[in-house]
Parts: C-alpha cells; sequence; structure tokens
C-alpha cells in the first residue's frame, strides 16, 4: 500500500504546483490558462490513476467510491484553489490513517495481503476509514474536474494513452516523459 499512497501524494502535489505557478505568474507574466490545461490533465489523470490502484488494493469497488464522492455535486462558484485545498487534505488523511496503521504495528509496514487478511478476520476499522478517505479524495477530484471544465473520461483517457505511450518507449517507471 505504501506505494499507491506515496504516489497519491506525490501526483497530488504536481497538481497543486501547477495550479500554484499559474496563480503566482498568471497576473505578472500574463499567462493564459489554456497554457497549463494540458499539464493538469496529465497530473489529474495520475492522481486518478493511483487512487484507483490504492482502491483496488484495498479490494475496495471503484463503483462504491464514485456512487458516494457524487452524491456531491460541485458548487461553480466555490474556486479552483478551493478544491485544490480539497484535494490536498483528503490525501493527507489518507497518509494520516496509513501512518497510523504502521504505528499500530510497531512500525512495521503490514503487506496488502496481512492487510486484506486483518479485514477478513473481523478488523474492518483500517478499511473502512481508508474508504472513506479514498471516497474524499475522489470527491475532491471530481469537484475539481467538473471546476475546470474536464470531462471526467477525457482525463482518464489521457490518462491511459499517455501511460501506453510511456510503456511502449519504456519510461513507464516514474520517470515521467523523459
Amino acid at each position: 500500500l505504501s506505494y499507491p499512497i506515496a504516489a497519491l501524494t506525490d501526483e497530488t502535489g504536481e497538481v497543486l504546483s501547477v495550479w500554484g505557478d499559474w496563480v503566482k505568474n498568471a497576473e505578472y507574466l500574463k499567462v493564459d490558462y489554456s497554457d497549463i490545461r494540458a499539464k493538469l490533465l496529465d497530473e489529474i489523470g495520475d492522481v486518478c490513476w493511483n487512487l484507483a490502484e490504492l482502491a483496488t488494493l484495498l479490494d475496495v469497488p471503484l463503483e462504491y467510491i464514485n456512487k458516494y464522492a457524487e452524491s456531491n455535486h460541485v458548487n461553480v462558484a466555490t474556486t479552483i484553489s478551493y478544491y485544490m485545498c480539497q484535494l490536498s487534505t483528503a490525501v493527507g488523511r489518507v497518509n494520516g490513517t496509513w501512518a497510523k496503521y504502521i504505528r499500530k504495528h510497531d512500525g512495521v509496514q503490514p503487506t496488502v495481503a496481512e492487510v486484506q487478511k486483518e479485514a477478513l478476520e473481523g478488523d474492518k476499522t483500517f478499511r473502512s476509514v481508508m474508504t472513506g478517505n479514498c471516497i474524499l479524495v475522489f470527491h475532491a477530484i471530481n469537484n475539481l474536474i467538473t471546476r475546470l471544465e474536464f470531462d471526467r473520461n477525457e482525463v482518464l483517457s489521457h490518462n491511459i494513452e499517455k501511460l501506453a505511450q510511456r510503456k511502449k518507449t519504456n519510461t513507464l517507471g516514474g520517470k515521467g516523459s523523459v
């Protein structure tokens, strides 16, 4: 579970960085929002990918997460920066829950199989809390996608195409489009 959690955090940081750079430079450099649209599309797709990976490892159906995340409609009057903060907070909760789980196990990182075994044996607390956190992340990213006027299918399709291209060029190992 450590890799998808760390990757989720890293990709969220990249979304926030792209947005922060645009906010900082737009007024002074007259940078147009359309200049960063492609970068945001890339990074938001990566957040979705890593969230899906985490949910899959936790054995939480994506349909379940989607159902609860979509029940809260985006308020178009809310600023994009608010949704960036919402995303950051939600991903922070994922990391905090994981840190507490490791601490509970005396600092030893359990395997996915051990986490799943605990859940099957009745200790569903970690899985339940992490499922709730995944819903919060998906809700935040869904709000961001809507507010940025992206289409969710566009984001996901673009990410799949990008990853297929990286696989083809043997740059899939987290090195980006090098």
